[in-house]
């Protein structure tokens, strides 16, 4: 959602679709780079920062000028535990935080939602970048017992329960933070 004008039109149908009222945005679209520092190209930072960063900005911008119009609702953003956990990437925490802030006086909610490790196409791609020593130039074949391994000690080192989360435990998480259940917490990150 890094076209703000998408945004817009986004957030119109939402509000047209509800009755004329919003009551929850859930904003989860994300991508990952497999580059090192060392090695990203200028056209790989742009499209992360656009997406990740912009495309966040759009939705909180577009999202809660609703939300705080119709004085309630529920903005949730679909992060990562590298936004809390030291990869350098606190931009979405940080945007909850200042959201958060600007929102509640309108009665509005801005969370955020960090996933843990969930097998998914992303996950792929990185553990394509961990056998690649994240330089975009090395093609490093590996097998799907090696792949396994490097899984499995991602899981073993990340998690401190010793498995990976599923795309359902994620589902749950926003349902609560969308819920009266969760109605006294806001600039949070799960």
């Amino acid at each position: 959602m890094a076209v703000e004008e998408d945004v817009e039109k986004l957030i119109a149908d939402a509000v047209e679709f509800g009755g004329g009222k919003l009551d929850v945005i859930v904003n989860a679209a994300g991508v990952i780079c497999l580059q090192d520092l060392m090695y990203i190209k200028p056209e790989e930072v742009e499209r992360l920062f656009s997406i990740n960063v912009g495309g966040t900005v759009n939705m909180l911008k577009h999202g809660l000028k609703v939300l705080e119009g119709q004085k309630s609702g529920n903005f949730i953003t679909v992060s990562s535990i590298a936004g809390r956990d030291g990869m350098n990437m606190l931009q979405a925490y940080s945007a909850s935080k200042a959201a958060a802030k600007m929102a509640a006086p309108y009665g509005v909610r801005v969370n955020s939602i960090l996933p843990g490790i969930i097998r998914t196409a992303m996950w792929e791609e990185i553990l394509d970048g961990m056998a690649n020593e994240w330089n975009p130039d090395v093609k490093n074949t590996i097998t799907p017992e090696q792949r396994e391994e490097l899984w499995n000690a991602s899981v073993k080192s990340m998690i401190p329960m010793g498995h990976a989360q599923q795309a359902e435990d994620i589902a749950w998480a926003t349902v609560f933070m969308a819920s009266d259940f969760a109605r006294e917490i806001t600039g949070e990150c799960l």
